[in-house]
């Protein structure tokens, strides 16, 4: 029995991440849905999709915008580093806008995407 110790948002956040204003909603969606079914999570939920997703954009959005962030504050490493944003006051921010997510999982959804968008 395949098992996962990613929640419900997680796992939506997760796909999302890969979805760019190019790319096919129907298409994430419905690998949304294989993932659900696959880990015995709950039913696929339209809102909580489109939830998730806007909180993706915004958070896209602020990491690309580095040179006009107020979260970025660039170390003295020659390379991309986590610590070229402040992810605390980041998870704060962003919680008080999306208080339905969980505080801790949405500090590791953050990191997740400055790995992607910006240290890669």
């Amino acid at each position: 029995m395949p098992s996962s110790s990613k929640s419900y948002d997680y796992n939506l956040f997760s796909k999302l991440l890969y979805e760019f204003s190019h790319s096919d909603k129907s298409e994430t969606e419905k690998k949304i849905k294989q993932s659900l079914k696959y880990y015995k999570l709950d039913p696929y939920n339209q809102e909580r999709v489109d939830y998730i997703r806007q909180f993706k954009n915004d958070l896209c959005t602020e990491i690309s915008k580095i040179d006009r962030s107020r979260y970025y504050k660039k170390t003295p490493s020659v390379y991309a580093e986590m610590e070229d944003f402040n992810v605390q006051q980041m998870t704060e921010d962003f919680h008080n806008t999306y208080h339905k997510l969980d505080k801790q999982e949405l500090r590791g959804m953050i990191g997740y995407a400055i790995y992607l968008y910006y240290q890669r």
